[in-house]
């Protein structure tokens, strides 16, 4: 049995979007930012810091994409990624993986986060 398979029902039950295996690629494709919350139904810390990161997404919604993807349910994604632990936020900018956040972080920590990936925005666009 592999350690990825579920009976549970995916963890879309955050308030982001759900990425997939199948609807990952295309997604961060799209031009901008894009902050994926790897995050799993049975992770205490998952659950910890899912709040933190849902608020984030709802105050910069229109700037930065966020999403969430189910750890469990996504193997493909999480191998070729090499997210060996849960929660995991990876950035993407233009299809580019540009930052890796493994472990929870506190909502000042996440804002600072924002900030840089913003602020590259801006930069990007003066040019």
């Amino acid at each position: 049995t592999s350690v990825f398979k579920s009976s549970k029902p995916p963890v879309p039950s955050t308030r982001m979007p759900a990425v997939t295996d199948g609807t990952f690629k295309q997604r961060i494709k799209e031009p901008g930012t894009h902050v994926v919350f790897f995050t799993s139904r049975d992770c205490y810390y998952c659950k910890e810091v899912q709040p933190i990161v849902e608020s984030v997404a709802r105050k910069h919604r229109g700037e930065i994409d966020f999403t969430a993807m189910d750890f469990d349910m996504n193997p493909e994604t999480v191998t070729r990624l090499k997210v060996d632990a849960v929660p995991t936020m990876v950035v993407y900018r233009d299809g580019k993986l540009v930052r890796r956040i493994v472990g929870t972080t506190g909502r000042h920590e996440l804002e600072a986060e924002v900030r840089k990936m913003q602020g590259k925005n801006k930069k990007e666009a003066k040019q």
